[in-house]
Order: C-alpha cells, then sequence, then structure tokens
C-alpha cells in the first residue's frame, strides 16, 4: 500500500472503516481487541475493550471500554452498512497479564477479557480465524480494515526472544 495513514485506538475505543489505505494500530495490555473484516465489502472494525461487561454502566461517553458493549456497537455499524455475520472474519488478541502488582490473583482481567470475547462471538455464530491471547507481555496491533490483515507483535522484545 502506498500512502498509508495510520490511526491509532486508545483503550476504549471502537471504529468501522470503509477507507483504503488504512492501518489501524493499539497497544494491548490486559485488554482485548476484537477484528471484524467482510472482504466482499472491504471493510472492517476493531475495539479495544478494557472490561468484560458494562454492567450498569450507562455513561455513553465510557461504554466502548465495555467488550459487550463495544462488540454490539461493532456488529450494530457493520449489519448497518449491509454485512453479515456469514460473511464477517473474526480475530482476537490481547488479554496478557502484564499487571505486577498481584491483582491476578484477586481478579484475572485478562483472563476475564478473553472469556468473554470467545463467548460473545461464539454467541453470535463467530469463530476466531485467528487468535493471539494470554501470556505476560503486551502486544502491537496492526489492522487493515479493507483486507482484515493484522499483525500482532510484542514490543521491545528482539526476535528469537523467549516469550
Amino acid at each position: 500500500m502506498k500512502n498509508i495513514q495510520i490511526q491509532f485506538l486508545l483503550p476504549g475505543q471502537c471504529a468501522v472503516y470503509r477507507q483504503q489505505n488504512l492501518q489501524v494500530e493499539t497497544i494491548l495490555g490486559s485488554c482485548v481487541s476484537v477484528t471484524l473484516h467482510d472482504r466482499g465489502k472491504k471493510m472492517g472494525g476493531i475495539c479495544h475493550a478494557m472490561l468484560p461487561a458494562a454492567g450498569g454502566e450507562s455513561n455513553p461517553e465510557r461504554l466502548m471500554c465495555y467488550l459487550d458493549r463495544a462488540l454490539e456497537y461493532l456488529l450494530r455499524t457493520l449489519y448497518g452498512s449491509g454485512c453479515r455475520i456469514p460473511e464477517l472474519e473474526a480475530k482476537l488478541f490481547g488479554g496478557g497479564r502484564v499487571l505486577s502488582a498481584g491483582l491476578e490473583s484477586f481478579y484475572d482481567v485478562a483472563g476475564e477479557n478473553v472469556r468473554a470475547a470467545r463467548q460473545w462471538l461464539q454467541q453470535h455464530g463467530l469463530i476466531p480465524r485467528e487468535s493471539n491471547t494470554g501470556g505476560v507481555l503486551p502486544r502491537k496491533l496492526r489492522f487493515v480494515p479493507s483486507t482484515g490483515h493484522t499483525e500482532c507483535t510484542h514490543p521491545n522484545v528482539m526476535p528469537g526472544q523467549l516469550l
């Protein structure tokens, strides 16, 4: 791709793109990102969710922080553009146990995020074609919405270094 535009997705953001020559990047720790792509329509969406479920949260400024609400938004927006589940390709990334304060023994937010994502996808008939989750390292995710191409790397880890 020539003249690639890079857009950074922050935690709690979610978006659908039809734009060509766009690459979306995000950094994941315990958060998860789900990408949904429709090859025929050459469009896709991505979310960067921090927690599994919104529960009683009603503040619209924070709803995309929650995986359930972010995925509902993605699917609703893609449906509004004519996409349908049989044509969607799902991918799942993140959920690394990067918190070093020992909080995982109290609440495994990374593991819960991954479980919630898998469960939501399964309930909607979507099986991740690609998944890179767990471990203890952060991830850098690159997503090209028009092609569905993803690249997931571990920042600051040298090639060949044991993870």
